[in-house]
């Protein structure tokens, strides 16, 4: 036997109360309010009557301990109003998709800043007046009221001809001075409202003590290496659902922590990246930074993430797995001229070490002829990563050999050019992805250049003499590791390895 059972709230107050507290801090429960005035400029156009100044204006006041939240839209007639308390979770926007508040449940979210709220909205067509509710912790009931200009003027602050405000009182100082600050917001709300910022749909300006900035979107590090927006096709319960995705990413190559926002119709929910969809290369490589918007999937209650158990949301997954092979193309290049260029630098850096080292050890390798470095260490001119040389005589290049050298660390290319294996599992354990100066990556790099130049030398001075190159006898076999040494020696103290 069995029958149905209808769900019921038992304690309805205290589901408002946990639905209003369920967010992670004063922020992303701000931002309910001023979604809702975006929401009520987008109704605007829709309705064709577009605000000619589409300004959202929140405003703290640390004296009465209170922060408004102002648009200058259409308003709410005194009906609506008075109804929505009544109204948690039947969303009047729900399945529009240029409409954000869709599940009815973001009124209540002061409840995660202050102790109560006023909601104070205006008609162009309310002959004067204005609507009023008031709203606050502990007390299971709303008060709604009409309200003349003069009442509102004297008690609530200044009039308005049309909009609405929504007013929290009683936050906490620590929540006004570490939550709510001029920088802070600035910087919050850049990032929160970044691709509708971009748009121009609304104008946001956060006032504080009488100073007032305007909120630009969010500053990213590097240039933009992907921007793109397509019209997405997908079948839900049996229908065909249209929907709008962009891209937008700007490539950061010294970066380490930058990240990627996932926007809900413009609005930030969380990073990609700490979805476990997404939790590695390239989304993870802390150089992109940007964002990825939608207007298909559903976010989660609290508007920090998506409701993952969606046909919407895994198409969104299936999307960014098109774009993923461009975006590891990118990062992947990134990489490696950031590697190109560190190599350069390192190059340089030791050329004037050895460089150095040859004018201070003008050995002979205890072979006869004349003394000095090869050519009087006056160098030369050479290709590759090494550039112009002075004091050593050789160019040292960085590159990845052949198949039928890839097991060795380092050559000598010709006379005049030493060669340094970037694809030998030592070079990339101890050179490859390292910070540049690290110890063991300068370490490894000396001992490879100090051993290549010192059987250089020998060469020279042999070929000098009419004596053949190779193989080496023992005597000269000791005089390129005595060589190799003193080099490699000369340059460690250079950089204060080994002490003098």
């Amino acid at each position: 036997m069995s029958r149905d059972v209808p769900y019921e709230i038992a304690d309805t107050m205290f589901v408002v109360e946990q639905i209003g507290r369920g967010y992670t801090n004063a922020v992303s429960a701000l931002k309910e309010y001023i979604t809702n005035c975006v929401d009520e400029y987008t109704k605007s156009r829709i309705l064709g009557s577009p605000i000619r100044h589409p300004t959202i204006a929140v405003n703290i006041n640390r004296d009465d301990h209170c922060i408004t939240i102002q648009d200058f839209a259409l308003g709410m007639s005194p009906g609506f109003l008075e109804q929505l308390p009544a109204s948690i979770a039947k969303g009047f926007k729900r399945g529009n998709p240029d409409m954000r508040g869709e599940k009815a449940m973001g009124m209540h979210a002061w409840r995660s800043i202050g102790e109560r709220a006023i909601i104070l909205t205006r008609t162009h067509e309310s002959n004067g007046s204005y609507a009023c509710l008031r709203m606050e912790n502990g007390k299971d009931k709303a008060i709604f009221e009409l309200l003349d200009e003069r009442i509102v003027e004297r008690d609530l602050g200044p009039g308005f001809a049309q909009g609405t405000r929504v007013a929290i009182y009683g936050i906490q100082p620590s929540v006004l001075n570490k939550s709510f600050t001029l920088a802070g917001l600035q910087r919050a709300l850049g990032q929160v409202y970044d691709p509708i910022l971009r748009e121009k749909e609304v104008i946001i300006q956060v006032g504080l003590d009488g100073s007032w900035k305007t909120i630009q979107p969010v500053a990213r590090n590097g240039e933009i290496v992907l921007e793109d927006k397509v019209i997405v096709e997908f079948r839900k319960q049996g229908e065909f659902i249209n929907g709008r995705f962009a891209i937008m990413l700007w490539l950061n190559p010294d970066g380490v922590s930058e990240k990627i926002g996932c926007y809900s119709k413009g609005v930030y929910l969380t990073d990609l990246c700490s979805m476990e969809e997404f939790d590695d290369f390239p989304w993870n490589s802390g150089k992109l930074s940007g964002f990825v918007d939608d207007n298909f999937c559903r976010p989660v209650q609290n508007r920090e993430g998506y409701d993952k158990n969606t046909k919407a949301f895994e198409e969104l997954v299936r999307i960014l797995e098109l774009y993923q092979p461009r975006v590891e193309e990118i990062v992947r290049r990134a990489e490696q001229e950031q590697e190109e260029t560190k190599a350069q630098g390192i190059v340089q850096q030791l050329m004037a070490m050895f460089g150095k080292a040859y004018t201070q050890n003008p050995f002979t390798l205890g072979i006869r002829g004349p003394k000095g470095p090869p050519n009087g260490g006056s160098g030369g001119s050479g290709g590759g990563n090494g550039g112009a040389r002075k004091g050593i005589p050789y160019a040292i290049n960085i590159g990845e050999f052949g198949a039928d050298e890839a097991h060795l660390r380092s050559t000598l290319g010709s006379i005049d050019d030493i060669l340094i294996n970037e694809g030998h599992p030592d070079y990339q354990r101890l050179v490859q992805g390292r910070p540049k100066g690290c110890k063991e990556a300068i370490q490894y790099l000396i001992a490879l250049i100090a051993r290549e130049a010192a059987l250089a030398d020998c060469s020279r001075g042999m070929k000098a003499q009419g004596k053949r190159l190779f193989p080496l006898g023992e005597d000269d076999s000791r005089a390129v590791q005595e060589r190799a040494m003193a080099l490699q020696l000369a340059v460690l103290q250079q950089i204060g390895i080994i002490k003098t």
